[in-house]
């Protein structure tokens, strides 16, 4: 797996395990960004993914902010294991 499919499968791994329609359609925004991004700059991508969690996915008294949360740390420690 590439390092823009395997951004992309993250993401929407996120957006299923958040279970909120508004919060997918901005994942969907921030796919489409990670989709058309130049190839140098894909590891990039990671810090907005991270900006948009601090903002949007910070509910800790939400089992589905938690899970989402945990599925960031676990894919980030995989893509640096793998792509960097």
């Amino acid at each position: 797996m590439d390092k823009r499919t395997y951004l992309l499968s993250t993401l929407t791994e996120m957006s299923d395990a958040l279970e909120d329609e508004s919060m997918a359609v901005d994942i969907d925004k921030i796919k489409d960004t990670v989709a058309h991004a130049a190839p140098e700059i894909l590891d990039n991508q990671w810090a907005r993914i991270y900006r948009y969690c601090v903002i949007n996915v910070n509910d800790e008294a939400n089992p589905n902010h938690l899970k989402c949360f945990l599925l960031y740390n676990k894919k980030y420690t995989e893509y640096k294991e793998k792509y960097l």
